[in-house]
């Protein structure tokens, strides 16, 4: 996590919250990049191969919508260039809904503040 955050020179960093979800993937997967994100800057002596960023990434956390109520969407991001590429890798992954089922799910979503 940390080598390839520094090797990109990532600006961003998206993640699954590590206390939210539903899947225990998804809370591991939010647990690495917490318990990453205070090293990717400033810090030389963590993978010192490769010299830490100048500045920390914005992180930014997925909510586990199944708690929707706590959370309120401040911040809309456009996927319009690349929303086919993603549906077509959340198609692949099997446990998730089919394209069909994830089309129903977007007149739900609340509209762009």
């Amino acid at each position: 996590m940390i080598r390839k955050t520094r090797e990109w020179q990532a600006d961003i960093v998206m993640a699954f919250h590590p206390v939210g979800g539903s899947h225990a993937d998804n809370r591991t997967a939010g647990e690495a990049v917490r318990d990453a994100a205070a090293f990717i800057a400033f810090t030389p002596n963590i993978v010192p191969e490769v010299p830490p960023l100048s500045k920390s990434p914005l992180f930014l956390l997925t909510p586990d919508y199944h708690a929707k109520r706590f959370y309120r969407p401040d911040i809309v991001i456009a996927v319009d260039a690349v929303l086919e590429k993603k549906l077509d890798a959340i198609a692949a992954h099997g446990r998730h809904p089919t394209d069909d089922e994830i089309r129903k799910f977007f007149p739900m979503l609340p509209a762009p503040v």
